[in-house]
């Protein structure tokens, strides 16, 4: 049996959503301000240099992450999750490196370390401000993008231990659908389109990815106490808890889309780490829930159940 255990998290500097109006020169944008008023969102961090927001010239450079998570060496294997060029750690054990696997990227990087033996780094890198952008304010996928997305790494181990020797949760299972059609999210040429009506649309995908979890290992959405839900956006938040009836088990989800907005694979872990802290009873189950593009195109959906 695999367990997830000591997750940790870095972020650089911290902005208001007013701040980042600013900075990005939106601050009398009728529209931008509205959509980053429902966003949900009070604060983001990210690197982008407030002087030259758009510039493509930033480097990757994380010493305190570095430093952070300096332990990952010793691991027998790391898995990174990453939409940039991996890190160069300094190591020995393999390293291996899940690119273009975008938010439901935590999820593939756990089913992965479930496989393995020994201890398993997995380590989330979100540097979404470097991914983007050519921007062009006039379009509302572009305000929206700008209103949901921050900078954040994460990692976590999962190795072999006794339910005694910790208050952990142990890996159960994994499922995933895909839809390769589906139009309302895609990452292409500079540009992220993020589609108005993906809340609603994208529901279903998700609901049957839970259901198909969930169905085979025999538990009903009322045993699930602990719901670490990607925070992608909050009509998604508010779309799943109302159809699912679990609205008050999404305060976790909730709080992390406040605090750091968006972080992609990594908002996974930053919840998960929430909801650890707050010692779950032994037995209880929690179901990992995480969407966004699909590998190449399309839309995703991934699940892990876990229990403590």
């Amino acid at each position: 049996m695999r367990w997830i255990r000591n997750i940790s998290t870095w972020v650089p500097k911290r902005y208001s959503q007013e701040e980042l109006l600013t900075i990005f020169g939106l601050k009398n944008h009728k529209l931008a301000r509205r959509i980053f008023a429902k966003s949900a969102i009070e604060h983001r961090h990210t690197m982008i240099d407030p002087t030259h927001p758009f510039s493509d010239d930033t480097h990757l450079q994380l010493p305190e992450f570095e430093e952070m998570f300096s332990h990952l060496t010793s691991r027998d294997q790391i898995i990174e999750v990453s939409n940039l060029r991996a890190l160069p750690l300094k190591h020995t054990s393999p390293h291996y490196h899940l690119h273009g696997k975008w938010c439901v990227g935590t999820i593939y990087a756990l089913e992965m370390a479930a496989k393995q033996s020994g201890c398993s780094g997995i380590l989330t890198v979100d540097i979404n401000s470097q991914l983007r952008w050519l921007p062009d304010f006039q379009d509302a996928n572009d305000v929206v993008a700008f209103a949901l997305f921050g900078d954040g790494v994460a990692c976590a181990d999962v190795e072999d231990v006794s339910a005694t020797e910790a208050p952990a949760p142990k890996i159960l299972g994994f499922s995933y659908l895909h839809d390769r059609e589906a139009p309302w999210v895609k990452y292409d040429q500079g540009k992220l389109f993020l589609s108005r009506d993906l809340p609603s649309q994208a529901l279903p995908l998700i609901e049957s990815c839970i259901g198909k979890l969930l169905g085979e290992h025999g538990i009903a959405v009322k045993d699930v106490e602990h719901w670490i839900v990607h925070p992608g956006g909050r009509k998604i938040l508010d779309n799943l808890g109302a159809s699912l009836g679990i609205e008050e088990r999404l305060n976790h989800s909730r709080a992390v889309l406040a605090e750091y907005g968006n972080i992609g694979a990594s908002s996974l872990l930053f919840v998960l780490k929430e909801v650890m802290e707050t010692r779950p009873t032994f037995g209880s189950y929690g179901l990992m829930v995480s969407f966004g593009p699909g590998p190449s195109e399309g839309f995703s959906a991934g699940c892990c159940l876990i229990q403590w």
